[in-house]
């Protein structure tokens, strides 16, 4: 399963798995309560929609990984 975030400011999107945001955010916390900040803009309003990363690798995802500073 991947997550995708949205920068509602700047528009830019990135995937991430969702084991990996998982990782970052406190237990319990839905999709709509995620907290990140755009790597490009700054700005902290995001969108975020759930998908399944495609079997077959003619369809390839790139998968960013989360750091934190």
């Amino acid at each position: 399963m991947a997550l995708r975030i949205g920068c509602k400011a700047c528009k830019r999107t990135a995937d991430y798995l969702a084991s990996d945001i998982v990782r970052f955010q406190p237990a319990g916390r839905g999709l709509e309560a995620l907290r990140m900040v755009c790597k490009e803009c700054g700005a902290r309003e995001i969108t975020v929609s759930a998908f399944e990363l495609p079997r077959k690798r003619e369809n390839e995802v790139v998968i960013w990984r989360p750091t934190v500073m």
